[in-house]
């Protein structure tokens, strides 16, 4: 009986807790998106994503000009049907946005919670990862903008939390759903295409049962493809070629050649790759994603070692850290504020960078004291190894936007590391 009551007693107290974590969570991104909105006009990104979703709603199709709605597949679908379901409720409405990603925000902390429990058997591995997550300003700053990371990181954890429910079940029935989750996924964020080839390789690796694992990979990847069946052919009706998810999948292979050096690289690059891109498009008759693709086989074949030199920078870039002091409005750089003798910037920018990086720190030392268990935790590993082979190899994105999806995967590491640290501790 007594046992009973310890274990309802723990039950309540770790609801309690996890209930406190969330109320937290929240009520910061409720404050930073309602106080402290993102300047829309700043970003290029946030524009095209909300004239497709009010085009559609106005009738115009799937379409990004204000005008001559032109129709377009340079972004995937996923975000501006959600950014449409919005508006056709409460109208073009940025803060509406801003206030229903807070709260997606919110549930991801809450899956967080239920990955540390159901992977490692431990309540103080997930409430410790929630209150990384709540308290994570990367998420803080992407709940305020009209961008997927927020919708995509909720994506990605579902994922997460559905295949470690399969692993520990020793049961095949979650599969399809998963399937179904990265096909979505996948229209909303291209770099989660190839993850159903991933997960069929360590399928194979994780099982003894070569067959089961065989089939269960390859009804992950059949039913991915089958998500993501009518938007491509969609495209190959309007555009008469084959483009899987988007037509701007070749800029972005091409950006995986470029060194990321000096505030002007961007410029630096159209500069050198523009003259060549529209001599293919010219004399090949292609489109400008074809035509960066070829380019940049191209570029790699005539000097292949500048390809490989940029690897270990571009892991780097994908891991790095920053403060986003500028959602306060915390804008310049740290050492003009200690000229100034405005110290309350600098203090600022450092606890923020703090939050942003300390995660990173711990999740390496619970990879550390997980080691020789990682069958338990394998899709966490898998994800992490996964994106960081993909921004590595073939994609420019760097910084917590591209690393933040898979953060949930890293909160529950780092809380290990906290834990198994403050044990070490204490038994001294």
């Amino acid at each position: 009986m007594m046992k009973f009551e310890d274990k309802d007693q723990r039950l309540k107290l770790t609801t309690k807790y996890l209930i406190s974590i969330c109320f937290l969570a929240l009520v910061i991104r409720l404050l930073i998106v309602l106080f402290f909105p993102f300047p829309e006009a700043e970003f290029e990104d946030h524009a095209e994503y909300n004239n497709i979703a009010w085009n559609l709603l106005q009738g115009h199709g799937y379409s990004m000009e204000a005008e001559s709605y032109n129709k377009t597949a340079r972004r995937g679908p996923t975000y501006p049907l959600f950014l449409a379901a919005i508006y056709s409720v409460f109208g073009q409405n940025y803060t509406a946005v801003y206030i229903i990603q807070a709260i997606l925000s919110t549930f991801t902390c809450l899956i967080i919670y239920l990955l540390g429990k159901k992977s490692l058997d431990d309540d103080r591995v997930g409430l410790i990862a929630a209150l990384g997550a709540a308290l994570y300003p990367a998420f803080w700053e992407f709940d305020r903008q009209l961008m997927t990371e927020t919708l995509f990181t909720f994506l990605l954890a579902m994922i997460l939390l559905l295949w470690i429910r399969t692993i520990k079940e020793n049961s095949a029935r979650w599969y399809p759903l998963i399937g179904i989750l990265i096909g979505i996924g996948s229209l909303c964020r291209t770099t989660l295409a190839a993850l159903p080839v991933f997960i069929l390789l360590g399928l194979l690796l994780l099982y003894q049962d070569k067959k089961r694992a065989f089939i269960n990979g390859v009804t992950v990847f059949l039913v991915t493809c089958l998500v993501i069946a009518p938007w491509t052919a969609r495209n190959y009706s309007v555009f008469h070629r084959f483009i899987p998810i988007t037509s701007n999948m070749g800029k972005d292979i091409l950006g995986s050649i470029i060194p990321h050096k000096g505030i002007d690289w961007k410029q630096r690059a159209r500069d050198k790759f523009m003259p060549k891109l529209k001599e293919i498009m010219d004399k090949e008759n292609k489109s400008l994603d074809d035509a960066a693709i070829e380019l940049t086989v191209n570029e790699i074949k005539a000097d292949p070692l500048l390809y490989f030199r940029l690897l270990p920078g571009k892991f780097f870039w994908f891991w790095r850290t920053y403060s986003y002091s500028e959602m306060f409005g915390v804008k310049g750089p740290s050492w003009e504020y200690i000229e100034n003798k405005d110290y309350v910037p600098v203090f600022l920018k450092l606890v923020l960078l703090i939050l942003n990086t300390l995660p990173l720190l711990f999740g390496i030392l619970g990879l550390f004291f997980i080691r020789d268990k990682w069958r338990t935790v394998f899709p966490l590993l898998l994800i992490i190894v996964y994106f960081s082979v993909v921004h590595t190899l073939i994609h420019p994105g760097s910084g917590p936007r591209y690393h933040a999806p898979i953060m949930p995967a890293v909160f529950v590491f780092a809380s290990l590391g906290i834990i198994k640290i403050i044990g070490l501790v204490r038994s001294r």
